[in-house]
């Protein structure tokens, strides 16, 4: 570790200011990782459109094998479990461990935009037009390598309708406040 440099949650090492901090072995301190993700990308936050569909092409398309996220990997028999990987002011990054037959609730993301990988898996996704969970206007069935959007007024709910466990890698602008599940 280099002078200056500390510890904190997670495994992750801070560096100095200036440095690069690599959540997953990933440069964000506009660097490109080996397959070409740059995380400076998301300095700014995604608050255009532009910025979304920029960052949507990068962060489905970026090579991540599934030894970078093992150490994130916890099942729990209960309920899907939720991993912290990075937060920054702008945004923040999660991984989702679901068991067969797990869900979320009917829930919104606060007003933050989401970016969805399906890392290893499948998921089923319903979108509903109001909180109450009634008449889903959609569902669709979403496979390793697949990405999912999620606008600031999307309305939705995810459940492991398969057989296998599922692992789901999420990018969220604004952080999502301290409360939300997924």
């Amino acid at each position: 570790m280099r002078a200056g440099a500390r510890t904190v949650g997670g495994g992750f090492t801070l560096e100095p200011a200036g440095a690069t901090f690599t959540p997953l072995g990933i440069p964000l301190a506009g660097h490109r990782d080996e397959g070409g993700f740059d995380w400076s990308l998301l300095a700014g936050g995604l608050r255009e459109r532009s910025d979304l569909a920029r960052v949507a092409r990068v962060f489905g398309s970026t090579p991540l094998p599934l030894a970078t996220l093992q150490r994130y990997v916890r099942f729990d028999r209960g309920a899907y479990a939720r991993q912290r990987i990075v937060r920054t002011d702008a945004w923040e990054l999660l991984l989702l461990c679901w068991l067969p037959g797990q869900a979320s609730a009917v829930h919104d993301h606060d007003g933050s935009t989401g970016l969805v990988r399906i890392v290893a898996g499948s998921l089923e996704e319903s979108v509903f037009g109001a909180l109450d969970g009634r008449l889903p206007a959609h569902t669709r069935t979403v496979h390793a390598g697949d990405l999912l959007v999620e606008l600031p007024d999307t309305i939705h709910r995810v459940v492991n309708a398969g057989t296998r466990p599922a692992l789901s890698l999420h990018l969220y602008s604004p952080p999502l406040p301290a409360r939300e599940a997924s």
